[in-house]
């Protein structure tokens, strides 16, 4: 009988001699009366299962501590900031600027239906379902495939990984008209008008960005993807407009996962390439021939209204995407600042403004995507005008004034958050429109930088101040409260940049004994603590920035009783 490894006692392993290995003393060690000895039992170990699921267990319990209510935390302000405020218990609750809306329509088929039948079935016609169900679906029938060897995706499955997208297409600048869009989804690869692969994969890119949880192992997947089609389109000059699109989606991924180096770049290159392919941007250094390049011949005249549309559609998205990222990593802004430059007529754009031409739903959208240029205008000259300010601790009245005076126009003209009538077309698929919110908290957070300005010194300035504040924070209750946060990175850099004026006001109230900033904005302090929470959900890759200010906040308010 052969032993196994480390059976034998230990005399006979010492002199190296064979060993029947019986128990307590080997037939060896009895016959020459020598002790005999083995080596105790090794302790049984748990399964790797155990340790895994002890691991799991501490991310759980971390997680959960990050996720938690700061209403634990607001219980401990409020009762110290009670000595100091009279009146915490009866400050107004918040007021809601648009009401909740019916969940989007959606484009559902069976994830097994083939392209025919999805032919057949009308976009505006279908019924609606629960996004979680259809995400989870989504994922299980990914999982089912081996990615590595698909050339392209089944299209039932392409056409809900799409749905997934559409909700947050604001957040990407992705302002195609989506009955089109879907219209050519639903088309042949082999079609012309068909949508090119580096544009769903894009499509599929932001969906998995935008639901997170089980969809977000995905994402390596799809942007490698991605990028090889955006290559492939570029090589080949095919459909440059997809490819633009498709690079606008990338750029906003870029900067939601922190990779800012990557979203200037590509932004940079992205509107280099439009204005060499034609479209009409705003670039004073760029001189064209009458001759067509062979770039701009990439673009040709458009065959239909509907791509004739799309291109505009494109030409603001480019221009508004160009100026707010780069100005929000603290670079300069890609294209000049030209608030008379539009694809449309300047003069009837006024005048639909004063109401003095009926506005159709065509000219509805161009509207509001004018508005939308503007309001990103005078973020710039904002921004441009507080880094001014700081350099040369100088403030020209004049300009501050200016600003001001176009915020207050601006804001004046901008469609109201409250659209009881449906009057937004590009809100098909969106409980708010996201336009409207976009310029809202655009021209909010332009307020803030200007009067954070002079609100030491100067009371109307700080009384204005904090007018931008409370607004950027109702809407923060109102998309909280119904569960629809539709507010991409560039809006929730400016309610961070709220966050963090409101954390300087409390800091200078210790400093001074003067807790009259405490006492009117409690509210808005509670309130933008649960709104970081959610940032910390939707934006992963920026998270440290709002736990700095969640902390910086509480501390400073905690302070107070001190």
């Amino acid at each position: 009988m052969v032993l196994g490894k480390g059976s034998a006692c230990f005399r006979c392993r010492r002199q190296k001699i064979k060993c029947d290995g019986l128990r307590p003393r080997c037939s060896r060690c009895t016959r020459i009366r020598k002790e005999c000895g083995y080596r105790p039992p090794l302790e049984r170990r748990g399964p790797v299962t155990e340790v895994l699921e002890a691991r799991v267990l501490e991310l759980e319990i971390l997680i959960h501590k990050l996720r938690i209510s700061s209403t634990h935390n607001l219980s401990l302000i409020s009762s110290r900031l009670q000595e100091r405020i009279g009146r915490l218990g009866s400050l107004p609750k918040p007021r809601k600027l648009f009401d909740a809306a019916d969940l989007p329509t959606q484009l559902l088929t069976p994830l097994d239906s083939e392209r025919d039948e999805v032919q057949q079935q009308p976009y505006d016609s279908v019924a609606t379902a629960d996004p979680e169900l259809i995400q989870k679906l989504v994922e299980q029938q990914l999982r089912s495939y081996e990615l590595a060897e698909l050339e392209e995706l089944p299209l039932s499955l392409s056409i809900h990984l799409v749905n997934l997208f559409l909700p947050y297409r604001s957040h990407y600048y992705f302002l195609a008209d989506v009955s089109y869009f879907m219209t050519c989804l639903s088309l042949p690869p082999n079609h012309p008008k068909s949508i090119h692969p580096c544009l769903l994969n894009a499509c599929y890119l932001g969906a998995c960005s935008s639901t997170r949880r089980g969809l977000a192992s995905f994402q390596p997947y799809f942007l490698q993807r991605t990028q090889h089609f955006l290559q492939q389109s570029l090589m080949d000059a095919d459909r440059p407009t997809h490819f633009l699109w498709a690079s606008l989606i990338l750029i906003v991924f870029f900067a939601k996962e922190r990779r800012l180096v990557e979203c200037l770049a590509l932004a940079g290159a992205t509107a280099r390439f439009a204005i060499a392919c034609g479209l009409d941007l705003p670039d004073h250094s760029m001189k064209r021939d009458n001759d067509a390049s062979p770039s701009e011949q990439l673009l040709p005249p458009p065959v239909d209204k509907a791509e004739a549309d799309e291109r505009i559609r494109l030409t603001y998205a480019i221009y508004v995407g160009g100026q707010a990222f780069p100005l929000l990593c603290g670079y300069p802004a890609i294209f000049p600042y030209d608030d008379d430059w539009s694809p449309i007529s300047g003069e009837a754009f006024y005048e639909r403004r004063k109401g003095k031409i009926s506005t159709t739903t065509e000219e509805l959208w161009r509207f509001e995507l004018h508005l939308k240029v503007l309001v990103t205008n005078t973020f710039g000259r904002a921004t441009k005008f507080a880094r001014a300010v700081a350099a040369n601790s100088d403030c020209d009245m004049e300009e501050y004034s200016s600003i001001e005076s176009q915020i207050r126009v601006q804001r004046a003209s901008f469609p109201p958050l409250h659209d009881p009538h449906r009057r937004q077309p590009l809100e098909a698929s969106s409980a708010f429109n996201s336009h409207s919110v976009f310029g809202h908290i655009t021209l909010y957070g332009s307020g803030l930088i200007l009067h954070s300005l002079r609100a030491n010194y100067h009371p109307q300035s700080r009384a204005k101040m904090f007018e931008c504040i409370e607004a950027l924070v109702d809407i923060c209750a109102s998309a909280r409260e119904h569960r629809r946060l539709h507010l991409g990175l560039v809006n929730v850099v400016h309610i961070m940049n709220a966050v963090r004026v409101i954390a300087r006001g409390l800091q200078r109230s210790e400093v001074k004994g003067n807790a009259a900033l405490s006492m009117d904005h409690c509210r808005s302090i509670e309130l933008l603590l649960d709104f970081l929470d959610d940032i910390m959900l939707l934006f992963p890759a920026w998270v440290d920035t709002p736990v700095a200010l969640k902390d910086t906040l509480v501390a400073a308010a905690n302070s107070l009783s001190t």
